[in-house]
């Protein structure tokens, strides 16, 4: 696990937020600093095929079931599940394609929709592209959706490149394989490389900087962490075979290098922090 200064990790307030990895093992939960990774557990045991932070919930497809971890973990009565995402309320994609929300401890059914690839907040990405589920499914556009962010203007990772789902304007080339924005703070992966979006850019390809992550295999996953003291997020990723990666917002040392740990979990599904 590493010695005694890399497993406890504390940022200005306090402890460590906390990621949560979906993996074919489990949920792993993983401490995580401004500038640091520390100690990682296997949290909840289940086949996981996505998750989502919801209301401030930790929502968990499985194989068997939507869990909801928060003292323990919850089952939702869903059934099997194969994406969720949701803003105020919980919705979920069945391997049939049913798409329902979950309301008062009962689910409805908002419609139904093939080859369901992600979700993110209202939005859910299919091959034929990305619907924003109301109270009914109402398309958005962008074909072959496989990756979403639900902060607005809301952002799709396509075969052909990344797109803001509002206007569906063109940001980046690439099959994108994992998206992650949370305020002013957008990035993306392709097989190849990962990348960030200038703050202060007026959007497209010159907007954007290749970064390097200290990886051989494509990042799986990526999720915001805590702020630094300039304000600047947190970047983390893991890789498809395990490796967590982690670009420091701020460092006690005054580096700026990316921080690496090996997990050993495969089958990546999915990244939140809570």
């Amino acid at each position: 696990m590493g010695d005694v200064s890399d497993d406890r990790v504390y940022d200005d307030d306090g402890p460590a937020s906390t990621a949560y990895l979906g993996t074919v093992d489990g949920v792993v939960t993983l401490d995580v600093s401004t500038d640091r990774i520390g100690r990682f557990a296997l949290e909840h045991s289940a086949v996981v095929r996505d998750l989502a932070v919801v209301d401030d919930r930790v929502v968990v497809a499985t194989a068997e079931d939507v869990v909801v971890l928060s003292d323990g973990a919850t089952a939702t009565g869903f059934g099997e599940a194969i994406a969720v995402g949701g803003s105020d309320t919980i919705l979920a994609a069945g391997p049939e394609g049913r798409i329902a929300r979950l309301s008062d401890g009962v689910w409805s059914t908002v419609g139904d929709l093939q080859d369901v690839r992600s979700m993110a907040g209202p939005y859910v990405g299919t091959g034929d592209g990305v619907y924003r589920a109301g109270d009914c499914l109402a398309y958005e556009g962008l074909v072959g959706a496989n990756a979403l962010a639900a902060p607005d203007p809301g952002w799709a990772g396509t075969h052909e490149g990344l797109y803001r789902i509002a206007d569906q304007g063109y940001e980046h080339d690439g099959v994108i394989r994992a998206v992650a924005a949370a305020g002013d703070a957008v990035h993306a992966a392709t097989a190849e490389a990962v990348f960030e979006r200038d703050p202060e850019g007026s959007g497209g390809p010159s907007a954007w900087t290749d970064l390097d992550p200290p990886t051989e295999a494509p990042i799986a996953a990526l999720a915001h962490g805590p702020r630094g003291p300039d304000g600047q997020r947190t970047l983390l990723g893991v890789t498809v075979d395990g490796v967590a990666v982690l670009r420091p917002a701020a460092s006690a040392d005054g580096g700026d290098e990316w921080r690496r740990r090996t997990l050993g979990f495969e089958g990546i599904a999915g990244l939140v922090v809570a």
